[in-house]
């Protein structure tokens, strides 16, 4: 089971946060072949000061380790 951590800048609304956990778990499945319900997710509020990016990029990414404990 992946655990995925996205830190969103607070105020976003219920349905925009929900939105963006169900594209990152639907991108799980497609590209990592994870199964299907097994999701877990952490999604954060962080003030806004406090997240820094190039003005014109409204999403980033950052490079994590992607590692898995299922045989195969």
């Amino acid at each position: 089971m992946p655990l995925v951590r996205i830190d969103l800048i607070e105020g976003k609304l219920p349905e925009y946060r929900a939105s963006i956990g169900q594209v990152v778990y639907e991108q799980l499945i497609a590209v990592f072949g994870v199964p299907k319900n097994d999701r877990l997710q952490s999604l954060q509020s962080i003030p806004g000061q406090a997240c820094t990016s190039i003005p014109t990029i409204s999403a980033f990414i950052v490079p994590t380790r992607v590692c898995s404990s299922r045989s195969r």
